[in-house]
């Protein structure tokens, strides 16, 4: 399965944002890069990715590697 079809568990609770943004995080950037990539703010980014641990109960990008590759 494709790292963007993921859409079970508790991944399925994200936004279309949060998912473009975690598929960018999996390539290991950083906000900033994600930022000019996505045309948003890194502040912005930085939301969506406390956002997205808190959907997903993790507490870091370690644990939320961990969630996303236990899913695929």
């Amino acid at each position: 399965m494709a790292a963007a079809q993921v859409s079970n568990g508790l991944l399925s609770t994200l936004s279309r944002r949060q998912h473009e943004i975690l598929m960018e995080l999996v390539k290991g950037h950083s906000a900033k890069t994600i930022a000019e990539h996505l045309g948003i703010h890194p502040r912005t980014v930085e939301a969506h990715i406390y956002r997205i641990y808190r959907k997903t109960g993790t507490h870091g990008i370690v644990q939320l590697m961990e969630v996303f590759f236990a899913q695929l």
